[in-house]
């Protein structure tokens, strides 16, 4: 029911009455076509908050001013209504005022207009994931309800008359953003493959005394962006907000040098996307038509090896220098097969080692890996039951039959093992047992020896 001037109208699904409003342009009272529409619910129950329950149905019936222009936001690809978008509408210099799209995409209803006028709509803002129309939208509604239209190619803007019989509506002007996709990844700069494995920060830009600074902290839930199988960094996305960015990677992946610099990027309020510094330009691959793909390929490249020399003394009276002694080595987060160059007395060998592999060294002995700089790298011998000490780069760092070090550059680690006629308690030496035995043998041949001379002269 429709209750004006005191009478009492009943309207029927598409009727239309004429209601005294008061225009919002004009602020005057005006006499307006109005018609009414009706959206059944479906019938469900409830209970009243007693031990009753209650069948219901939820109806909505909508009047609708007739003669408006409709403007509307779709998405490009799948002309979905969209929330969230921001314009201005101008006549000329007046501005008619600022709106944003609602669920139903709806940016607002021009009523009122003049005809053969052009108005002027400009986006401002966009929903997350979209870019928006590059130009402002310039219409006019002619006399016969037709809709001029320029501005933007056809795609990103469209307008028509009311093309219904009975429709309330005198035109239609129809605005599309387009989506896009953000993505980072982290990849060798030398192939171009996708790196797991590095690890980064993402802050926000804030206002600093002098202007736009890196926040102190990293944005919560983003200080630590693990990148994954396909070298893809999470965080990177739709989600961020329109600012500037700083990613910060904080370690690389194993054998590869770390990115130091941050890459520090722009989502606008329009949707599109830039990154600051020239050096990182090319950092940014933009691709895609009908939907716009942001992707940052960041790029780690190979560390250049560094030498590790290893070499081998055998002292102490009981040393033997004719033993080959096995030596394994371990590099900390290399994969199974991540190969290692190396050369033993300056011979190269035709097999490489990997982390886990074993190798021989004897007194005298030189052996020469090729490992990446600044992996964490450990050396055990199985050095049975001489003692063993380490001395990397002319620094005693253990006794014992392991050490781990981290290798920044060119290095030596001595190996010294050690063998007196003392044996350690608990230990049986072959070779210790039988000088033993041979000892004890001949100090008993000297006191038979003795004793029977004894007999001898005494008879």
């Amino acid at each position: 029911m429709v209750s004006y001037s005191g009478i009492h109208k009943r309207l029927e699904n598409g009727d239309q009455t004429v209601i005294n409003a008061v225009s919002n342009r004009t602020n005057a009272s005006a006499p307006y076509p109005y018609s009414a529409t009706y959206e059944y619910g479906v019938p469900y129950t409830r209970a009243d908050g007693t031990s009753h329950v209650e069948n219901v149905r939820e109806d909505t019936i909508t009047n609708t001013r007739s003669d408006g222009i409709v403007i509307t936001l779709y998405d490009m690809n799948t002309n979905d209504p969209l929330a969230g978008g921001s314009f201005t509408l101008q006549q000329g210099s007046d501005s008619l005022g600022t709106f944003t799209s609602d669920a139903n995409g709806r940016i607002t209803v021009l009523y009122d207009f003049e005809k053969n006028v052009d108005y002027t709509l400009t986006q401002t803002g966009t929903p997350l994931g979209y870019i928006k129309v590059p130009n402002s939208v310039v219409f006019s509604i002619e006399n016969d309800n037709s809709v001029t239209i320029n501005g933007n190619e056809s795609q990103w803007q469209s307008g028509r008359a009311g093309d219904t019989a009975g429709d309330n509506y005198s035109a239609y002007i129809d605005v599309f953003n387009k989506p896009y996709v953000l993505k980072a990844i982290k990849v060798d700069g030398g192939t171009d493959e996708a790196l797991p494995g590095a690890h980064f920060a993402l802050y926000r830009s804030v206002q600093g005394l002098g202007g736009p600074v890196k926040d102190l902290n990293p944005i919560p839930g983003c200080e630590d962006l693990v990148s994954d199988s396909n070298g893809e960094i999470p965080g990177i996305d739709n989600s961020l907000t329109p600012g500037k960015y700083y990613l910060s990677e904080n370690s690389a992946p194993y054998g590869y040098n770390i990115h130091h610099d941050d890459i520090v990027f722009v989502i606008s309020a329009d949707g599109n996307i830039s990154i600051e510094g020239s050096e990182h330009a090319d950092h940014l691959v933009i691709t895609g038509e009908a939907q716009c793909n942001y992707t940052f390929r960041i790029p780690n490249f190979r560390n250049e090896p560094v030498e590790l020399a290893i070499t081998k003394t055998v002292t102490g009276a009981f040393g033997n220098k004719n033993k080959q002694f096995e030596f394994t080595l371990e590099v900390e987060n290399a994969d199974v097969d991540d190969e290692f160059s190396w050369s033993k007395n300056n011979v190269e060998q035709m097999e490489p080692l990997y982390s886990g592999t074993s190798f021989t060294l004897g007194h005298g002995d030189v052996v020469k890996i090729m490992l990446p700089v600044n992996s964490r790298v450990t050396i055990t011998e199985d050095n049975e039951v001489y003692l063993t000490r380490f001395v990397f780069n002319s620094t005693e760092v253990s006794v014992g039959n392991t050490e781990t070090f981290l290798l920044a550059r060119n290095s030596t680690l001595a190996v010294t093992n050690n063998l007196d006629a003392i044996i350690p308690v608990g230990v049986f030496n072959v070779a210790v047992g039988f000088a033993v035995i041979g000892l004890a043998v001949g100090c008993l041949m000297v006191i038979i020896v003795r004793k029977r001379r004894k007999q001898r002269s005494l008879e």
